[in-house]
């Protein structure tokens, strides 16, 4: 991992410094969103209801199983074939339907699941 990073930090030098970090900050240094609590599992329809930018919980296993991601995320509409979650995480959304609830949703191997997701309430 270290030298896939030197080797990104070495590319981003032939652009302007401040646009570098911003690139290598939004890919690989997403704050983590805290404060939340994961919610029922969505339907298709109820996703796409939610506004861009509104935060998620998703759950990503690859084709064997393993767990790649559990975290909360922005949503990002951004594509009409895909959406990501916090610009790092596409599932496919061509195929589904509104009642179908995304739950181990297959994209190519890899399964998402996809919660709501909820402020904890300050004690």
């Amino acid at each position: 991992m270290k030298k896939m990073l030197d080797s990104i930090k070495k590319s981003l030098k032939a652009i302007a410094p401040d646009q570098a970090e911003a690139i290598f900050e939004a890919n690989f240094n997403q704050k983590e969103l805290k404060g939340y609590s994961a919610g029922k599992i969505l339907t298709f329809g109820e996703l796409k209801k939610l506004k861009d930018g509104t935060v998620i919980h998703l759950k990503y296993n690859d084709e064997d199983g393993s767990l790649r991601e559990k975290g909360f995320h922005k949503l990002n509409k951004q594509s009409k074939d895909e959406w990501c979650a916090g610009n790092e995480y596409p599932f496919p959304i061509s195929k589904l339907k509104n009642n179908q609830l995304l739950e181990n949703c297959d994209n190519c191997g890899w399964t998402f699941t996809i919660r709501e997701a909820t402020l904890k309430k300050k004690k």
